[in-house]
């Protein structure tokens, strides 16, 4: 007869640890007949120093049974394999979380920084951790936010023209602490002044794909995202962010 074995969630951890650890998760098996115990019982409990996973589960045996395993040297012990283990997971449909690290490196100080870029750091900085716990959803639209932060809506004259919405260029505020740096006249504040004008358009693009994963005028996702979704559209974000500050940092 096979030998029941109740799973919880403590057992699955300490299974998984085990195997992790590249050992053999062991159950040593004792049969008793004992009166004044339950009747004829099987229990499954660990003696060996390297099998770290305790259960124990009653039989209604009405004689001496084999437990089916894989019993070697004559000894009591079902002892596992790592096919064991990962077969007992996939039967229960187990899915382990598993805590990742995205490494970012986002700017070490704001000090002396508009408040609209402090405000799209710190959002940046929750949605990096976000990710790191796994919650897409949320980083995307922390992510989102952030692009918020540094833009504000405002019809260019092609929209203004056609009636349409408001595109989102990057704020006065912070477009003006850039450009003071320069002289006026001087090809570099030209250049940038132009510059920037292309960074609103990946500002916008940013934006609008992710706004795409969530309902429109919401903060609702349509859907769970992948990670890689939420790590594409964070990178995407801090490299205008990041490229913003190093402008005035210049």
């Amino acid at each position: 007869m096979e030998l029941p074995i109740i799973l919880d969630k403590e057992l699955i951890d300490r299974l998984v640890s085990i195997v992790e650890d590249n050992k053999r998760p062991t159950f040593q098996v004792t049969f008793t007949t004992d009166p004044y115990v339950i009747p004829p019982h099987v229990m499954a409990s660990v003696p060996l120093p390297n099998a770290n996973a305790i259960v124990a589960t009653v039989l209604n045996l009405n004689m001496p049974v084999l437990v089916k395993g894989n019993l070697g040297d004559g000894r009591p012990f079902i002892v596992l394999s790592s096919d064991d283990v990962k077969h007992i997971l996939n039967s229960i449909k187990y899915a382990e979380r598993v805590k990742i690290e995205v490494e970012v490196k986002l700017p070490e100080t704001t000090e002396g920084l508009p408040r609209p870029l402090i405000d799209a750091i710190k959002a940046l900085k929750e949605a990096f951790d976000d990710i790191n716990n796994l919650d897409f959803a949320n980083a995307i639209i922390k992510c989102r936010g952030a692009i918020e932060h540094v833009t504000t809506t405002k019809p260019t004259k092609r929209e203004e023209e056609k009636g349409g919405e408001h595109g989102r260029v990057i704020k006065d505020e912070v477009k003006g602490a850039i450009l003071d740096r320069y002289e006026d006249g001087s090809a570099a504040k030209e250049f940038y002044t132009d510059f920037l004008k292309i960074l609103d358009r990946s500002s916008r693009n940013i934006h609008e794909m992710a706004s795409r994963f969530l309902h429109p005028d919401s903060n609702k996702a349509k859907f769970n995202p992948r990670m890689a979704d939420a790590i594409y559209i964070c990178r995407q974000t801090l490299g205008v962010i990041d490229y913003l500050v190093e402008l005035l940092r210049a």
